[in-house]
């Protein structure tokens, strides 16, 4: 009988190192792509001194505790993609193994923990997490350590050092990030509904198993306690919070109001809910199975469903926009612990297909296979390639005589939205895309542009624009948003007497424009009369009048010399886009040349420059 429990421990063992091993595989795989825009702020906050990183973390509207951390780290294993990303990709592994372990102990079946670990190490949104240098790895980690502790106070009898963890857990996820406090709401509800003592139950009652667990569980005066040692801890974030409060009408720009089915695809209720709840109610239906009392189910169902409708609720009454899978990232490991209590209750043959249908729901609606057959990626959430738009910069600053020095950022953070107004805090912040991990060279002047594609350029940005008539634009924005843009720039350039040439470059999601400006023809400024070809022959007449007598060359013989020279010509408007000579009489008169030429490798279309 021990040998057969030892096999058994062991293949349990060896069950888990091949999850293990196929997490760390998969989110292994895009750990060296490119920074996208949120993690180019965690790589800008550890990029400074140590006194920087409050600040620049507080202009993210995150707590400085992560990015200490991180700080520390970088010191020691440097800044590559690779070292930020790893304490979120050790905190997601960490996931896999405590949820096998938790259902281990929650449940005699051997198969549901390891099916649910699965779950974890496929699901495309902990993926997503357990790849990206920010918190909501670790938040997550901790909200599981958060509610084991919990849930450990409610068996009762309550320890000293269970308390101190329960406390020092919740204020740890809130030090990572504020919104992990929601789990108390869930907890206070769990506490008010599930774990109320029952002071009127006779003695007969008390007796049984469930009742005394109530009994003994977490007291009010101990709940009490614990409460105000945890607002004590929250105080000193409260100014910071307040501030983030202020600021909270910028989340509309990227958190819609969905409807109740919102809930349920936010958390993948439909994937890991909907068929173990069937196959529950089925096989209590069916083959007449009692229910166990489960007071972790309860606990559970209670611990994830009171914060997701109570920010469901602020979210849908426009009072505050956080219903967003990453601000509700510590309870995202509930439905799959009840996932895997509800599986431990079928019948052997009943848990195998309920399994199999499961893993094939969850790997259909991830989609990590069908991404991966299309690009050799899991995932493609990540398609902003800041750090291969820098180094082409970079590359055209030493290679390129006649590359721009003014640089543009379009970075599309909402708080861009506030420029050109903010002070040096915000434009510092804007451009933290071109100065941290993936930093621009220092010849070139930069300066960020707002979100709002319609703005003009500031009086600042076209005086240093104009010094040497070009300019770039990194934009990270959508394709319509960067038409809008262009469209702006060639009405506000018109007015000023210049046509605008463009050459564009995509890396993933992101535009890099490279602008061009010329002299408009004179003959369509504004001003300039209509009879200009008149005027120009009557000179020529002139001119042709007076050569004779001097022995100095007409406008004609000036015209052919100055034609020999390459040059190339907008064919709409004719004026001269390049020219390696001085420029010919009729592009100065403001006519175009019959002829169509092409030089420098470009050729001139009516829309602007196209590459060849």
């Amino acid at each position: 009988m021990q040998l057969l429990t030892a096999r058994f421990q062991h293949g349990k063992l060896y069950i888990l190192l091949a999850i293990l091993c196929a997490g760390v595989g998969i989110r292994g795989w895009q750990t060296t792509e490119s920074l996208w825009l949120d993690e180019l702020h965690t790589g800008w906050t550890v990029a400074g001194t140590w006194s920087d990183v409050s600040d620049r973390a507080a202009a993210g509207n995150q707590t400085p505790c992560y990015f200490w951390f991180i700080w520390i780290w970088t010191r020691v294993f440097g800044h590559s993609e690779l070292a930020l990303r790893l304490p979120s990709l050790l905190a997601g592994v960490t996931l896999i193994a405590m949820v096998f372990w938790v259902l281990s102990r929650w449940t005699t079946c051997s198969w549901s923990p390891a099916l649910c670990a699965l779950l974890v190490a496929l699901d495309p949104h902990l993926v997503f997490f357990s790849q990206e240098a920010r918190p909501y790895a670790l938040v997550q980690l901790i909200g599981l350590l958060q509610l084991l502790c919990f849930i450990r106070l409610s068996e009762g009898p309550t320890k000293p050092g269970v308390r101190a963890a329960f406390v020092a857990t919740t204020l740890a996820g809130f030090y990572l990030h504020y919104t992990s406090l929601l789990l108390l709401s869930g907890e206070l509800f769990v506490w008010a509904t599930v774990l109320r003592p029952v002071s009127s139950a006779g003695s007969a009652e008390t007796t049984k198993p469930s009742n005394r667990l109530v009994a003994n569980g977490y007291q009010r005066g101990e709940l009490l306690l614990d409460g105000l040692v945890i607002l004590i801890g929250v105080l000193p974030a409260c100014p910071h919070l307040w501030e983030i409060l202020q600021r909270r009408s910028n989340w509309a720009a990227f958190i819609g109001q969905p409807g109740p089915l919102g809930m349920v695809h936010l958390l993948s209720l439909d994937v890991y809910l909907v068929l173990p709840f069937i196959g529950w109610i089925l096989s209590r239906l069916i083959f007449r199975r009692q229910a166990e009392p489960s007071h972790q189910t309860a606990i559970l169902l209670c611990w994830f469903t009171a914060p997701l409708l109570l920010v469901w609720s602020l979210n849908w009454l426009d009072i505050l926009r956080l219903f967003h899978r990453r601000y509700l990232i510590a309870i995202s490991t509930g439905p799959v612990l009840v996932c895997g209590i509800w599986l431990a209750r079928f019948t052997r043959r009943a848990q195998k297909l309920a399994m199999a249908g499961l893993l094939a729901l969850a790997l259909q609606q991830g989609g990590m296979g069908r991404q991966w057959l299309i690009d050799g990626r899991f995932l493609a959430d990540r398609n902003q390639d800041w750090r291969g738009a820098v180094a082409h910069l970079n590359r055209e600053a030493r290679t390129t005589t006649d590359s721009p020095q003014s640089v543009l950022i379009g970075s599309g953070l909402i708080e861009a939205s506030a420029l050109p107004n903010g002070g040096q805090q915000l434009v510092d912040y804007c451009l933290l895309p071109v100065t941290g991990p993936y930093r621009l060279t220092a010849s070139y002047r930069l300066s960020p542009l707002s979100n709002q594609p319609d703005q003009p350029l500031s009086v600042q940005q076209t005086e240093v624009i104009l010094a040497k008539r070009s300019y770039w634009a990194l934009l990270n924005a959508r394709p319509q948003s960067v038409r809008t843009r262009i469209a702006q720039w060639q009405v506000q350039w018109k007015r000023q007497g210049w046509k605008i040439a463009t050459a564009r470059k995509r890396f993933g999601s992101l535009t890099l424009l490279r602008i061009d400006l010329y002299p408009q023809a004179i003959a369509s400024l504004p001003g300039v009369p209509s009879t200009a070809p008149r005027n120009r022959r009557s000179q020529g007449r002139e001119a042709h009048s007076t050569s004779a007598a001097t022995g100095s060359p007409t406008v004609e013989d000036q015209q052919t010399s100055t034609n020999i020279a390459t040059f190339r010509v907008d064919r709409l408007t004719g004026f001269p886009l390049q020219t390696n000579a001085s420029l010919p009489s009729f592009a100065i008169l403001g006519h175009p040349d019959p002829r169509k030429e092409v030089c420098d490798g470009r050729t001139a279309t009516h829309a602007g420059t196209r590459w060849l």
